[in-house]
């Protein structure tokens, strides 16, 4: 992996080219550019399915997006994608028409947890050279060195990371994993913070953060982290079943709503008080 000071790395730094997009947006929209305003769009939605581990949702807006450009007869493939985020509509759309970004985005979406940091290195060689998946691709190398204990390599990657990304609240998460396994709850709780103001739904980071407050002593603090964790728990696990699961047990007889929340948190607060463990995004 290449170290966070290489040139590679300063030419992604997005720091600028993730507020000018947005910037380009809001100009395209009030100029009544709907063509550029929909490319710039595109772009966020895609930023956004990756920041919350959706690349196959992420790879159904491409292709959906690809199938509904219209492009003038005979137009050329787009050029080289550069190593730099694009900051206009014309260099979105020559990003997103890159022929290889499908795949990337499928080798985001298929990496496996028991591959080593190195194959999934190697796996993951065009996704890190593209400006939309390189933040994801790093953070995915990030989870797998701290899962094999390498706290140096992941640090590395979460770095980087943000650096392409600096929006990637997950990315955040995982290093303020790092901060608290080195006992640091400080940097821990900012970053934790800092992934809440990008994305106040985030579960794992309102969980995490009831651990690192808990452990500075602010009880309070980390009761009402955990309610909310345990309350996203609850609304997210309500959205993945089906239709059919309820129907299933329309003839059951109902438990108060209340109830599943009193025990739903008293289970989950236990655990999480004894464990005093961080989860990885």
């Amino acid at each position: 992996m290449t170290s966070p000071s290489s040139s590679a790395d300063l030419a992604l730094t997005p720091t600028l080219g993730g507020d000018l997009l947005e910037q380009a947006l809001l100009q395209a929209r009030a100029d009544g550019d709907m063509e550029g305003a929909a490319v710039l769009d595109t772009w966020l939605e895609l930023r956004n399915l990756l920041r919350s581990k959706r690349p196959e949702q992420a790879l159904t807006a491409l292709e959906g997006w690809l199938t509904d450009l219209e492009l003038p007869e005979g137009a050329p493939p787009p050029a080289a994608v550069p190593q730099y985020l694009p900051h206009t509509a014309a260099g979105v759309q020559a990003v997103l028409r890159d022929p290889q970004l499908p795949a990337h985005l499928r080798a985001l979406g298929t990496l496996k947890r028991w591959q080593t940091p190195a194959e999934a290195e190697a796996a993951l060689t065009g996704a890190l050279a593209h400006p939309l998946t390189r933040a994801e691709a790093l953070n995915l190398l990030g989870v797998l060195a701290a899962e094999t204990g390498d706290a140096g390599r992941a640090a590395q990657a979460f770095a980087q990371a943000l650096a392409a990304d600096p929006g990637h609240y997950r990315a955040l998460t995982n290093r303020a994993g790092l901060a608290a396994e080195r006992g640091d709850d400080a940097s821990a709780e900012a970053d934790l913070r800092r992934a809440l103001e990008l994305n106040p739904d985030h579960h794992a980071a309102h969980q995490n953060l009831a651990v690192v407050l808990r452990r500075q002593g602010k009880r309070g603090e980390a009761v009402r982290a955990l309610r909310r964790a345990q309350r996203l728990d609850y609304r997210q696990s309500g959205k993945r079943s089906s239709d059919q699961a309820r129907r299933e047990l329309a003839g059951l007889p109902r438990i108060p709503r209340a109830a599943w929340l009193a025990l739903g948190l008293l289970l989950f607060f236990g655990w999480l008080w004894f464990s005093g463990g961080v989860q990885p995004a």
